[in-house]
Parts: C-alpha cells; structure tokens; sequence
C-alpha cells in the first residue's frame, strides 16, 4: 500500500476532498434553486426539485460523515462511503432519468453544462468512491 500518510490508502486525502466538494455542491445548489440562479426554474422542475431535500440532506450528512470518519481513519468510513455512494448514484440516476424524459439536454446553455458536469460527478464518484472505501476496508479496519 503506497500512501502520502503512514496506515492510510493513497487516495484518502483526494477522497476528503471530494466529498467536502459534494457536501459545498449539495449547499451551492440549493442556494441556487431557492434563489433562482443557475437552474432552469420552469414549473415541472420546481415541483421535480421540492422531492430531493431530504435526499439531499441524507446524502450530505452521509459525506460529512464519511469525510470525517476517513480523516479519523476509523471502520465506520467504508459504511458512510457506501451510504454516500448509493444515495448519490440514486440522485444521478433519477436526475439524469427527469433530464432525458424532458429533454433537458437538447437545450443547450451555461446552466445546463453545469448541470452535465453534476450528473456526471453523481454518476462516476459514487461508483469510484465505493471501489475505494471496499478495495481499502481492510486498512480502514472493517
């Protein structure tokens, strides 16, 4: 195992940081939505939107948690990292699905590349992030 920390996985500095990243971007969209910027704010995506609060939060609380739990280097990691990477991907997933079914993409524009750039981070991190947290269980003691 190569790592810039002695008992730590390379990796888990760049791993932190991605999830203080999520948990920004979970607060930076939110801000967003509620003051219009940034988002396309057409009825049908206001009500699509009002269902996500609680994911969101669940998700964010996850990240911080896993965030936390890597820097401390304790067991609990690998679980917040697999909490996190499924409520993430689920977002992705059902994101993406309202995207296509209202063909969002097919209107280009600033806040739709932000927009490609989120579901493709909610698609990829959490695949990453839970081949990380099992590949280094063990060094994380679970």
């Amino acid at each position: 195992m190569t790592s810039a920390t002695p008992g730590r996985p390379r990796g888990t500095a760049a791993t932190i940081f991605l999830l203080w990243c999520l948990v920004a971007g979970v607060a930076f969209y939110w801000y967003a939505v509620l003051t219009g910027q940034g988002v396309e704010a057409t009825p049908s995506y206001m009500d699509f939107s009002r269902a996500f609060p609680p994911a969101d939060a669940l998700m964010a609380a996850s990240a911080t948690a896993c965030a936390e739990h890597l820097r401390r280097g304790l067991a609990g990691a690998v679980l917040w990292a697999l909490v996190t990477a499924g409520a993430l991907g689920f977002v992705g997933v059902v994101d993406v699905t309202y995207n296509l079914q209202h063909d969002i993409y097919g209107r280009w524009s600033a806040a739709l590349a932000w927009e490609v750039y989120v579901n493709l981070f909610s698609l990829v991190f959490p695949a990453w992030l839970a081949h990380f947290a099992w590949r280094h269980r063990r060094a994380f003691g679970a």
